[in-house]
């Protein structure tokens, strides 16, 4: 077997395990770090890149010695192990957490010799959680009860990840309604992070102890599970966030398109020349609240709303642009684009900024251009966030 089939049956324990070797940034999809490691088959091809995938794969199917400390043993169970104690979840934008009922606690197979494992576990609400919980959903705010599952075959930070055929019930094994999670495949690996599951229905909140059972098909993987108290948070309420301190200076925003006219690089599939598209790309209408990601060398912007909407249905958090990936944490709304749309017609839906810091209308419904200074004054009409600083580096993930 080459170089390019190992890699593309690594799973993604053995991809950040490559990229981690070589030095290089191992965060990202499954599927983009199979993409970033070919790239790197096929431009590079150095003898320590090949040889650390032989090394990788090798490691992988050479059979190996269970270690007596994966079994249940005991009290052992809920025991997280010097490595299993470094992992932490990422943090889900769509929740404030306002309570940790179980901290982070490993799954742990009873019977390696068994396909389907359980593990219980027990869930005790204070009367004040409980009053908290009623007092919230009764003033129309939606508070949940979630549990959240990662990988904890490395260390880091890890986004929500199920195991196969995952159940779970509460308070009774066999009463309906349990939660079922199944995929196609067994040992199959999720293409984007799962969203934390929502237990709230399955518990009756007069009672303060809940007994949870939690079984899945094992495939020799391993995950630890966490209990939260959360409050669910909108798409606007999200905005409002980027708004307070997530927004790109006009300044900031005039010295990227000046550097663009100088240097001349702007080979971004979505602007032509210094041209911008006013439509989201993801939904070809009129941007709303237009951002995109820190990293983003381009000045197309997409539409924030639009962005968290489609991340909270099935989340990628992948720019629609570039393709980089750009969590919440990420998002930048761009000051001087915010106050352009104001300005432009709503016919207008292009515009091209011109050496003199100028911008007209590339293309409008009537075929009609515009010109149209870019003086501080005329932008004044948006309210600024907190200038962020695009030249540092941030590890900072949602």
């Amino acid at each position: 077997m080459d170089a390019m089939s190992m890699v593309q049956s690594f799973r993604v324990v053995d991809l950040r395990a490559l990229f981690l070797a070589l030095g290089k940034d191992r965060k990202g999809l499954k599927k983009d770090l199979i993409r970033r490691a070919i790239q790197l088959i096929e431009n590079e091809s150095s003898q320590e890149l090949i040889t650390k995938i032989y090394d990788i794969y090798n490691s992988r199917h050479q059979p190996q010695a269970v270690s007596s400390s994966y079994w249940n043993i005991g009290n052992n169970i809920n025991t997280l192990s010097s490595r299993e104690s470094d992992i932490k979840l990422k943090a889900y934008p769509f929740h404030e957490t306002l309570g940790t009922l179980i901290d982070l606690q490993p799954l742990r197979p009873k019977n390696l010799l068994q396909n389907l494992q359980l593990q219980l576990f027990t869930l005790i609400l204070s009367e004040e959680q409980r009053k908290q919980l009623i007092k919230l959903r009764s003033s129309g705010g939606e508070v949940q009860i979630v549990i959240r599952i990662c990988y904890t075959e490395s260390v880091g930070v890890e986004d929500d990840q199920y195991p196969s055929n995952l159940i779970i019930a509460m308070n009774h094994i066999s009463s309906p309604p349990a939660i079922k999670i199944q995929v196609r495949k067994l040992g199959e690996e999720p293409m984007r992070p799962c969203p934390p599951i929502n237990i709230t229905s399955h518990l009756d909140l007069n009672k303060a102890s809940h007994v949870g059972y939690i079984l899945w098909y094992n495939t020799f993987k391993s995950y630890s599970f966490a209990v939260y108290l959360v409050r669910v948070l909108s798409v606007e309420e999200l905005v409002a966030q980027l708004r307070k301190s997530s927004v790109e200076s006009v300044e900031s925003c005039r010295t990227g398109i000046r550097e663009k006219m100088i240097t001349g690089q702007d080979s971004e599939v979505a602007t032509t020349g210094l041209r911008v598209s006013l439509l989201c790309p993801l939904v070809k209408t009129r941007l709303r609240v237009p951002c995109r990601g820190f990293a983003c060398a381009h000045l197309q912007c997409f539409d924030a709303l639009t962005y968290l909407e489609l991340n909270r249905q099935k989340p990628t958090w992948l720019c629609p642009v570039c393709d980089r990936h750009s969590p919440f944490s990420h998002l930048r709304i761009d000051g001087l684009l915010s106050s352009i749309l104001v300005t432009a017609e709503e016919s207008v839906e292009e515009i091209e900024f011109l050496e003199d810091g100028s911008w007209c209308s590339g293309k409008d419904q009537h075929g009609n251009a515009h010109r149209t200074d870019l003086s501080v004054s005329s932008l004044a009409s948006f309210p600024e966030g907190e200038v962020i600083d695009l030249t540092q580096d941030s590890d900072e993930e949602f």
